[in-house]
């Protein structure tokens, strides 16, 4: 089920969306990154192996720029897919892969039900996202994220780092706030079957990342589809 908004709609989904105003959204990322918001993908992406051949999505992808950033540095080979719940964003991720020249697979879609197979990717990516989600959607969208990824692949999370003095962080809120939920997001991972976490600052001022494996194989993921 999702919510029209004329001829775009949202998904349904208990997470915070940004849709009405979807066309300023890399304007507002372009100031909270004071300018330099391909260094801030390129610093993100480096923090992770992507190699041609690869099964790689990015769940609440918004417009598309880490997403179209992954794909370039993968090259022709291996699947590129952005999932966001807002109809209006994918719009916007669309033409910008095709202006950039790149195949992503952007589609409408939610976290808490990820419309894949078990056992699907190597890699999940998500940037910015998870502080909008509820510790209930953020517990179970980190148990279908594991779901899809293949045993040992890979989940990075970038976040906004509460011991930075940032614009971001200023505009996001109390830093308190924003470490009680990047540590809640650390133990659901490990709650969801996550292992090897790793957790530190981006080399980009004012952005953190958690990085986790998936451990399990097929046969004993809980909430197998």
């Amino acid at each position: 089920m999702s919510h029209s908004h004329g001829d775009s709609f949202v998904a349904k989904t208990e997470g915070h969306t940004i849709h009405s105003w979807a066309k300023y959204y890399d304007l507002v990322v372009g100031v909270l990154s004071l300018g330099r918001e391909k260094k801030f993908r390129r610093a993100a992406l480096d923090l992770v192996s992507i190699e041609p051949g690869m099964k790689i999505l990015d769940v609440g992808c918004g417009t598309g720029s880490l997403t179209i950033a992954a794909k370039q540095k993968q090259g022709l080979e291996g699947t590129l897919v952005g999932i966001d719940p807002s109809s209006n964003m994918i719009d916007l991720a669309i033409k910008k892969a095709d202006n950039a020249g790149v195949e992503v697979d952007f589609r409408v879609g939610v976290m808490e039900d990820l419309a894949f197979d078990d056992d699907n990717f190597d890699l999940v990516l998500s940037s910015l996202m998870m502080h909008h989600l509820t510790d209930d959607l953020k517990e179970i969208g980190l148990q279908e994220i594991q779901r899809v990824l293949k045993p040992g692949g890979m989940l990075l999370i970038i976040e906004l780092d509460p011991a930075a003095f940032s614009l971001a962080s200023f505009v996001h809120g109390h830093s308190a706030q924003l470490s009680a939920e990047l540590e809640a997001t650390r133990q659901k991972m490990e709650l969801s079957g996550f292992e090897a976490i790793e957790f530190g600052r981006l080399s980009f001022r004012g952005f953190t990342f958690l990085i986790g494996r998936n451990k399990l194989s097929a046969q004993v993921k809980p909430n197998g589809k």
